[in-house]
């Protein structure tokens, strides 16, 4: 109970208010409400009589069914009926229990330990000679040769506990079997005072049944419903699939329902003690401490039993010590405020009850985490709960002082909390609200309760609004999806607090998908892996997993494929397989997951086939990963590459009845699935410690390629920017912004020297340079700030370096304060720690999927693998044309459907300076110089030097497309345009994808043709020149020519601007030089 009450006056003389009574007083509503109840009237003495007079009534039979019915409630749930006529004349079994499957026994609420995996024997009596009789029954139990494990004997007589004690002893001792007796006194005690009257009603036909008012409240009936639909789904379980994790929290609802409806203390106290017990076996550290705080919880506010708190508070203390989390440790503060409502009210003393050892032991587990500013949402829950202890010292000592301080520091509490979503502010506004007894007057604590009405009113419209967002995203179709990334981006911003964290989950899903959607897989995988985390922290605190975790689980796979991530693959699909068989899933459900497992492993086993010889050889070491993982089909897939058909065969991945043809042939359906065959933007993903790591994407059809080495650092710095840079820019084909450059690299280098990380541009080679501090982990939270601060300094260095942005302030004003692209980024770097608040570790490497030595396997020979039209084949069966089997539902533009073709380095050549071109001959037998003239030698020289970097010194493949238009209307005859672009890739341009060219252009104001005649006449007769630089600039009579860096060209395009049209990118020289 979160608050704390000053003692009264009366309290110094005698006890306080009761539990029971205090909350049902002030919380009604979590008590029964139903106003009378069936129940029944039977005095101690009239029992008594009965069961003295059974004989003489002829109720043998009916004492047996009783004391069956009766066994079965407090001994034995799983008891067969009896085994011989009437009175156990036999001398064989009343009663026998029968074992049960531990998944059986885990769900009884009634009943001793064990009783589901022994056999144990009952014997009934009414007989008067009970020792004779008892006797009888045990040496006929004996003689069935049942190897009974334990013999229990009920009796109508009383028996004195010595002589009880002394038969119990010899019987065990003469027959190997623990024998136990239960007399009268027994059984009027589980009657009366266990709640059973209802056995006497119904089966010896004692006492009085009181139904005629009996009503059940709608809370009540509701409770009831829940709880028999409980009960059936955890007897399903066990019969069935068996229990798992999920039934834990079904175990804990079931006590707390019937606590709530008032049962009998002995049902309800057996319900929770079933939850204690599942959540040992198949639940966390939090659900086990969270069950046990339950039941103790229940003792005092339903039952009064301070003695149960007292008891029971050292065993509970002692396993949540282990705990790492403090909303784990707030289940001990809050026994901890019930031991001071103990003292407090008079109910236990002060030195009894160990008050100061207890509650200072539970301040001492909280100091680390309130210490730990690397969890910022522990550290502040450790922080509350620590005030917690604090008020309650001050209110036991009436000190005003203490109790403003404490308010000014639950002020500093909400401050902190407005950042910090995952923080339970509810919990905490309850406890501020609860603690009204004893403020009293305190300004302090006025000034506390405005700004608690602020934060809360803040909050809640925030999450109102963030809740609207929700709501229209996931009304748009999947081709809006830049406004669906727009409007859940800023759903996700304030969906973030404890009480929305189930919205915030759907929020997270919708913007992986619509990020993948938008081509954007590295901030697709960042948002997918925080709303897994997201999940699996409402898991770690007792909420059963949904199935929709497993919908999750599949984008994640299916990322991991666009990325070629084979760590991530490695660890996805084995969770995916448990989780299918973990969750209750229909059959339908679990085949169509089954399915869906496999052609995930049939395309990454084709990915694998399409690999290069290099890329498949960085995989050496993989096939036994994949096979301590049970992802069996992609080693298959790798080894067979590798070229080790005998491995598989020897360990029956192929079984002996297949022939060589055969497992060629299902090898080529593999190789040639869409997949395979796809041209992926990067290369492997593999996480080496060796080698340099390349991450790379695709943003408005530019490629962003960032090299690291493989250091923790490195490759998280390296996701964490390409998410950033992919969630920042991920609308900007909306706003018109196109790159100039085909590729920019980023190279990640780590430093011991410097102290922040720094980002520069070499805008001549278009590469970035981020240095990252080696002491700086990327994940550490005391440096947030500062990694924050730098993806919005790399997004606005590359967007001004590598892009032609129209309506520069405006567009950015868009993407920053608008469209919030900033807070995007933010989401899209946490990706690191939610990956570790799923695995436990940052990044996952090879050497953290196996518990042995790899076994490397070196590349053999590859086996041709024959490529199979499978396009054309379906085609063929299904009677379409190609081009009626590609058409496909539009999805919208997509980042990875763009592609940039320039060879034009913007910046280099605005250094450069253009003027225009010149000819000049060459050594008899060569072809003649081509010459772009430019005014700085500097950047002229840079350019063709990254030209031969790039193409080489001959440009075999026409990539550098050079165009002279003559005859320009309008224009002087003479005159001709020079243009100077990329050549257009025709299978790319046939493939749907939207291709930006960057081209320079100028017109040459020649008086006569003669020059350009003269150069065309040497062109066809070598049919080839040499592309080089030469400088003219002010002051030069003639220009010079630079013959050291030239660039063999065969292909030159000569056109009259007559003949030029839509589809020739020549006219936009044309346009130019009209002034269009």
């Amino acid at each position: 109970m979160a608050s704390a009450s000053a003692p009264t006056d009366s309290d110094d003389d005698s006890h306080g208010i009761l539990p029971s009574q205090f909350l049902r007083e002030r919380r009604p509503e979590i008590y029964s409400d139903t106003a009378d109840r069936t129940d029944y009237e039977l005095d101690r003495a009239v029992f008594d009589h009965h069961l003295e007079t059974l004989t003489r009534r002829n109720q043998t039979h009916d004492f047996e069914i009783f004391c069956r019915k009766l066994c079965e409630r407090a001994i034995c749930p799983n008891l067969r009926a009896q085994t011989g006529p009437d009175g156990g004349g036999d001398s064989k079994a009343d009663g026998e229990s029968f074992p049960v499957a531990d998944e059986l026994s885990d769900i009884f609420f009634e009943g001793e330990a064990n009783s589901g995996r022994e056999r144990w024997g009952f014997a009934f009596s009414a007989k008067g000679e009970w020792k004779r009789k008892i006797r009888e029954d045990v040496d006929g139990l004996i003689k069935t040769s049942r190897s009974y494990d334990r013999i229990i004997c009920v009796t109508s007589q009383y028996i004195k506990s010595k002589e009880r004690a002394a038969l119990e002893d010899e019987l065990s001792q003469s027959t190997g079997v623990p024998i136990t007796i239960h007399d009268r006194t027994w059984v009027i005690d589980q009657v009366l005072d266990h709640g059973r009257k209802d056995l006497a009603y119904n089966y010896l036909g004692v006492g009085k049944e009181i139904t005629d008012e009996s009503k059940l409240g709608p809370t009540d009936y509701s409770r009831l419903q829940q709880l028999e639909e409980i009960e059936r789904d955890l007897a399903r379980a066990a019969s069935g699939p068996g229990i798992g994790r999920d039934h834990v929290l079904d175990a804990l609802v079931a006590a707390k329902l019937s606590r709530g409806m008032e049962k009998p203390r002995l049902e309800t106290d057996g319900r929770f003690d079933r939850a204690i017990r599942l959540a040992d076996k198949h639940g966390n550290l939090h659900q086990r401490v969270e069950a046990r705080y339950e039941r103790i919880w229940t003792a005092v506010w339903w039952y009064d039993d301070f003695a149960f708190l007292d008891d029971e508070f050292d065993p509970i203390e002692a396993l949540a010590s282990e705990a790492s989390h403090a909303r784990t440790l707030g289940f001990l503060v809050n026994l901890g405020q019930l031991l001071f409502t103990a003292v407090l009210h008079g109910h236990a003393g002060r030195e009894a009850i160990q008050l100061d050892k207890r509650i200072a032991r539970i301040a001492k587990l909280l100091t680390p985490m309130s210490e730990d500013g690397e969890r910022p949402n522990n550290q502040l829950e450790a922080d509350a709960a620590l005030l917690h202890i604090e008020m309650n010292w001050a209110a036991m000592s009436r000190d005003a002082d203490a109790l403003t301080a404490i308010w000014r520091g639950y002020a500093d509490i909400i401050d902190r909390a407005k950042g910090l979503g995952e923080f339970d502010a509810e919990r905490v506004a309850n406890l501020i609200e609860a603690a009204e007894a004893v403020a009293g007057d305190d300004p302090a604590y006025e000034e506390l309760i405005d700004k608690l009405a602020d934060f809360v009113t803040e909050r809640e419209g925030e999450s109102q609004g963030a809740l609207l967002l929700l709501r229209r995203a996931k009304k748009l179709e999947l081709t809006r999806h830049f406004e669906m990334i727009r409007l859940l981006s800023k759903a996700v911003l304030h969906l973030t607090k404890k009480e929305h964290s189930h919205s915030l989950e759907d929020a997270l899903s919708y913007l992986a998908i619509a990020y993948r959607s938008a081509g954007l897989s590295f901030a697709a995988r960042a948002t997918c892996i925080l709303a897994i985390s997201t999940m699996l922290i409402e898991v770690e605190e007792g909420d059963r997993l949904p199935l929709r975790f497993g919908v999750l689980l599949k984008i994640w796979i299916s990322l991991s494929l666009d990325l070629r991530h084979y760590p991530d693959i490695a660890v996805a699909l084995p969770l995916l397989r448990g989780l299918v068989a973990g969750l209750p899933y229909s059959d339908e459900a679990r085949a169509q997951f089954g399915k869906q497992i496999e052609e995930f492993e049939i395309s990454a086993g084709s990915q694998i086939l399409n690999l290069s010889d290099d890329e498949l050889a960085r995989l050496a070491e993989w096939p036994d990963v994949l096979e301590q993982n049970e992802v069996f089909l992609v080693r298959t897939a790798l080894l067979y590459a590798l070229g080790y058909e005998d491995v598989l065969r020897g360990d029956g991945s192929i079984p002996e009845a297949e022939t060589p043809e055969s497992v060629a042939q299902m090898f080529s359906v593999m190789l040639s699935q869409p997949i395979g065959s796809q041209r992926p933007e990067n290369s492997p993903i593999l996480n080496e410690t060796s080698k340099t790591q390349r991450f790379t994407t695709r943003i408005l059809g530019m490629t962003v390629d960032v090299r690291t080495l493989g250091s923790d650092n490195g490759i998280l710095v390296a996701e964490m920017l390409l998410s950033s840079l992919e969630a920042f820019l991920a609308t900007a084909i909306e706003h018109r912004i196109m790159p100039h450059t085909e590729h920019f690299t980023i190279e990640v280098s780590e430093d011991d020297t410097c102290e922040q990380p720094t980002f520069s541009i070499d805008r001549d080679r278009m590469v970035g340079s981020l240095q990252w501090p080696t002491s700086l982990p990327p994940t550490r939270f005391s440096e947030q700030a500062v990694i924050r601060d730098l993806w919005p300094s790399v997004a606005a260095q590359l967007l001004d370096a590598t892009c032609i942005v129209p309506d520069t302030e405006n567009v950015l004003t868009a993407l920053t304060r608008e469209e919030r692209a900033i807070d995007r980024m933010t989401i899209a770097t946490t990706s690191p720690n939610s990956y570790h608040r799923i695995f436990s570790r940052h990044l996952t490497r090879a050497s953290d999927l196996v518990e042995t030595e790899c076994r490397p396997y070196p590349l053999r020979t590859r086996p041709k693998i024959e490529r199979i039209d499978i396009e054309g084949l379906v085609a063929k069966q299904s009677g379409k044309s190609r081009d009626e089997l590609r058409e496909r539902e539009p999805r919208g533009e997509s980042h990875r459907e763009y592609g940039i073709r320039t060879v034009i380095d913007l910046h280099l050549w605005d250094a450069a300076n253009w003027r225009g071109a010149g000819f000049l001959g060459n050594e008899e037998g060569y072809p003649p110089f081509y010459a772009l003239l430019f005014e700085d030698e500097a950047a002229a020289t840079k350019i063709f030097e990254r030209w031969r970097e790039r193409i080489g010194p001959y440009d075999e493949k026409d990539l550098i497309r050079l165009s002279i238009i003559r005859r320009i209307p309008n224009v002087d005859r003479y005159h001709y345009s020079i243009q100077i672009s990329a050549n257009p890739d025709r299978t790319e341009m046939e493939s749907g994808r939207i291709v930006a060219f960057t081209a320079r252009s100028l017109v040459t104001e020649a008086t006569s043709d003669r020059n350009l005649d003269t150069f065309l006449a040497m062109y066809r007769q070598f049919g080839a020149y040499y592309l080089i630089p030469a400088i003219w600039n002010n002051g030069m009579d003639e220009p010079r020519f630079l013959t050291n860096v030239p660039i063999l060209k065969r292909a030159l395009n000569i056109y009259e601007a007559a003949d030029l049209t839509d589809q020739h990118i020549e006219l936009m020289a044309v346009r130019q030089a009209q002034g269009r």
